[in-house]
């Protein structure tokens, strides 16, 4: 009996990632390992049909950008090294599983690399923070047992802190008071996993799929009792989209209130294919609350964020007015260069009266903003290339006094529609690595949403309630929402197609950032501006409602009708 627990714990171990440059002499490749099983002893030949999750077969490849948190953990054992997910949760820690960490003969791997910010691991991107731990870094589980698979959870400390941009973002978790099963809500797998049961080696890029969360009663019927407990939670594989090897130890994910919550980490599939239909099982994240806490610098929340928007909803009616001067408040201060198409405009209504917002550089000789940022206005200074709106010696930055304003003819008629304007510089301005030009949607796109995409705001508006706008450039990020969250969000104002919505949950535009850029990374990894900030709810921009962008691709032609931008048929 012993000896076969060593077997299955072997073989547990040896499937648990995708082994690269391994000593194919001390380990074998998974499908050499059905002669093992049939070794076991009658009570354990269950585990036959578990093996450590994988990859995502039958999915289909992320957009650059779509899962910042999302992470391809390249783990040092004495036998080789393993490729397994895992996801940020603070600039410090990811969270991963146990058996990623650990190999069959319970030794913790000597030490690995975090790639944070990669939609193609195996390439040089520049987007791109490859980080290390070591041993003394690996916290798992104390209760974890590779032989059922049981509380198969751990955490990495890594060995410096990781920098957070529009790329790398670190995921929510489960609130202390959120007590739900997630039943029947779409879950979303990703990874670097396999691609096929057919064809080995794991994907160069983020791949996903998504399927129903299923109850534990009907993952248990196609499993047993004994693997699947209220420790677990399952996906299911219908279609046979589900993860494979490489995948272990990513996220799964749901949608709660517009904004991505980590549910579940990738444990195991069947031993039958990773195409099976049979369901992919992972770790619940709720159930490990406290082990994730004591074991990182995680701290949960008390209240569930859905629960507090809905009691905002109970308080008051969202009344909904435009502010002609708005911020981003929750961002994080800009380095230089990192938006090099960030244009601040210091705007002069008349020898007394002066006033602040933003708008984006979208060519040598053309900058885009809001309309009401423009509108009845005597000139205005644009400040490119610079940090610090008011400093006024920054080096590296141009301030160019600029006198000529094209606003939408529609603009007056109803200004939260078509509330887009170009400004015309005197001169061409020269590029640099500091003042560069922000590309537009193509044609191809303007059927496009970009619904669940994390776009960026950036912007020099205020950055808390009280405050002033802010001195020097900042950015936050949140994610688009369907027009149909945007209008449950603002109820009593009118949201068309032509808006583009972000929801502000975390963060949001604000006084100071009217005609700020709102960009993606788009499918070819390259930054588009989406929307240009328009107006937010009157309960302000930490009420956690929606921001309200002018939707650029409802504007194309009239953009390249009144400026030198070329508007592209395609990527």
């Amino acid at each position: 009996m012993k000896a076969a627990l060593l077997v299955t714990l072997a073989v547990v171990a040896a499937a648990s990632a995708e082994w690269i440059d391994i000593d194919w002499s001390r380990v074998k490749p998974i499908d050499q390992f059905d002669h093992y099983w049939q070794r076991l002893p009658a009570e354990l030949q269950f585990l036959r049909h578990a093996r450590p999750s994988q990859r995502i077969v039958n999915g289909q490849e992320a957009v650059p950008g779509q899962f910042p948190y999302q992470i391809a953990l390249l783990s040092n054992f004495a036998a080789g090294g393993g490729l397994c997910g895992g996801t940020i949760i603070t600039n410090t820690f990811i969270l991963t599983a146990a058996h990623c960490v650990v190999d069959g003969a319970g030794a913790l791997a000597t030490d690995g690399t975090a790639i944070l910010g990669a939609h193609n691991r195996t390439a040089t991107e520049p987007t791109q923070q490859r980080i290390g731990f070591v041993r003394d870094g690996v916290f798992v589980h104390p209760s974890y047992s590779a032989t059922l698979i049981r509380n198969d959870i751990a955490t990495v400390r890594l060995n410096s802190p990781a920098v957070f941009n529009e790329r790398v973002q670190p995921i929510e978790l489960p609130a202390r008071s959120d007590s739900r099963t997630f039943a029947g809500m779409i879950g979303t797998a990703s990874g670097f996993g396999r691609t096929s049961d057919a064809l080995p080696g794991a994907s160069d890029v983020v791949m996903y799929t998504s399927n129903p969360v299923m109850t534990n009663a009907a993952c248990v019927s196609a499993w047993n009792i004994i693997l699947v407990s209220d420790q677990n939670v399952c996906l299911d594989a219908t279609g046979g989209r589900s993860v494979c090897n490489g995948d272990s130890g990513g996220p799964l994910t749901v949608q709660d209130g517009g904004e991505s919550l980590e549910i579940g980490i990738a444990s195991f599939v069947s031993a039958q294919g990773c195409a099976s239909g049979i369901p992919s099982v992972w770790v619940r994240i709720s159930f490990y609350r406290d082990f994730i806490e004591q074991n990182s610098n995680y701290v949960f929340p008390s209240t569930m964020k859905s629960l507090f928007v809905f009691a905002l909803l109970l308080v008051a009616v969202a009344a909904y007015a435009p502010r002609n001067n708005q911020r981003v408040f929750g961002g994080d201060i800009a380095t230089a260069g990192q938006f090099p198409y960030t244009v601040g405009l210091i705007t002069r209504i008349n020898i007394l009266l002066t006033g602040q917002c933003a708008g984006s550089l979208v060519s040598a000789n053309f900058i885009l903003t809001a309309a009401r940022c423009v509108s009845g206005i005597q000139s205005a200074v644009a400040v490119l290339g610079g940090l610090r709106i008011n400093e006024a010696n920054e080096p590296g930055a141009v301030r160019i006094t600029v006198t000529d304003f094209i606003i939408h003819p529609q603009y007056e008629a109803e200004p939260d529609v078509f509330d887009v304007a170009l400004v015309r510089l005197p001169l061409p301005v020269p590029f640099s690595d500091n003042i560069r030009p922000v590309r537009l949607p193509n044609l191809r796109q303007v059927e496009a949403t970009f619904n669940g995409q994390q776009a960026t705001v950036t912007g020099w508006g205020r950055f808390g309630e009280g405050t002033a706008n802010s001195e020097v450039l900042r950015f936050g990020r949140s994610q688009v929402i369907s027009t149909l969250a945007c209008r449950l969000s603002l109820p009593t104002n009118t949201i068309l197609d032509q808006h583009v919505c972000t929801d502000g949950a975390n963060s949001s535009p604000c006084q100071g950032d009217v005609g700020a850029p709102l960009t993606i990374v788009d499918a070819d990894g390259i930054t588009t501006q989406i929307g240009v900030f328009s107006f937010i709810s009157i309960l302000g921009c930490e009420s956690g409602r929606a921001a309200v962008h002018t939707r650029m691709s409802s504007y194309l032609t009239w953009i390249g009708d009144n400026s030198d931008v070329e508007i592209r048929d395609n990527f």
